[in-house]
């Protein structure tokens, strides 16, 4: 959770956005809950597709690559 005071200005302007949708806590009456809505939940996956290509076009390892990185990855976990 952060506690930072930019916080709240930035969950107004994704309510004010329709992104989020802002209630009231069931069990505590002082909590706010936010929860995405259709149109942030569509926002989000864009972004992620758009985010995955890009990080696909700048590391381009070949199949054969991605494995001997993948191997490479694995000895080094196992010698931590």
């Amino acid at each position: 959770i952060e506690r930072s005071s930019n916080v709240p200005r930035i969950i107004d302007r994704l309510v004010a956005k329709k992104y989020v949708s802002r209630g009231n806590s069931i069990v505590d009456k002082r909590e706010t809950v936010n929860t995405l809505t259709t149109a942030g939940i569509s926002l989000l996956d864009n972004a992620t597709q758009l985010m995955e290509s890009k990080l696909k076009k700048i590391i381009s390892f070949s199949e054969k690559e991605a494995g001997e990185l993948n191997s490479l990855l694995e000895i080094y976990r196992e010698n931590e």
